[in-house]
């Protein structure tokens, strides 16, 4: 059809319903190619949107579109629909989370959990704690060493991976880590889970760019912070 903004051709531009924004840390936005956002106006058809971030998602890994557009409505219809090139998405399910795999954190003595309030961590109910990624979480070391745990997105946004925050650096954990612990002889004990083999620094203020200590034990570092960040 002859675009909407030829004035000459008489015809009244078609919109698309405005897109529901859902917050997430790890969730897919859309920036559009027209004035204002999509979530706040309904946007002409031919507005085209790229996502923030890309991943796989699903049971299929399906990948995040490159694209999505506002289309002309189809016959009978007065409002025009948004196209996710044969992704299955729709309006309401947009702004899709990429998933960290989820990861236990075992019960110990030495091994506490706190977690935010509205994303609160899974009991298995054989002693261990499991959090998913929309989770985000302290581990507390023997009451007094807070390492904060986190999914978040790799600096090129194609992919999620589990972070934790530990003497100043943003460490990511291996993608076959299933689980994370003050000691790894906790990981150890449950057959099921791989303990973490990203490798965490000793001290507050590390002098290499690579640690070469493993993460932290029930023994506490004698420089790391006594208190939480």
């Amino acid at each position: 059809p002859t675009p909407c903004t030829d004035c000459l051709s008489g015809r009244n531009c078609h919109t698309c319903p405005q897109l529901t924004y859902t917050a997430g840390a790890t969730n897919i936005h859309w920036i559009c190619d027209s004035s204002g956002d999509a979530y706040n106006n309904e946007a002409v058809e031919g507005t085209k949107c790229t996502p923030t971030h890309r991943c796989k998602i699903g049971e299929n890994e399906e990948a995040i579109p490159a694209e999505i557009e506002c289309k002309s409505p189809e016959e009978g219809s007065d409002q025009g629909a948004w196209d996710f090139g044969g992704s299955g998405y729709n309006e309401g399910t947009c702004d899709v989370q990429c998933p960290c795999e989820e990861i236990t954190i075992p019960k110990s003595e030495d091994t506490n959990l706190f977690c935010d309030s509205d994303s609160q961590p899974v009991d298995d109910g054989d002693g261990n704690w499991k959090i998913d990624g929309s989770t985000t979480c302290d581990v507390v070391c023997d009451g007094q060493i807070f390492i904060p745990i986190s999914c978040k997105f790799n600096e090129d946004g194609t992919k999620t991976a589990w972070h934790i925050a530990y003497g100043g650096q943003d460490i990511i954990l291996d993608d076959e880590t299933t689980c994370f612990s003050c000691s790894g002889s906790n990981c150890e004990e449950d057959p099921n889970t791989t303990a973490a083999t990203t490798k965490a620094p000793t001290t507050a203020t590390p002098t290499t760019a690579t640690p070469t200590t493993p993460a932290p034990t029930t023994a506490a570092p004698t420089t790391a912070p006594k208190d939480k960040p």
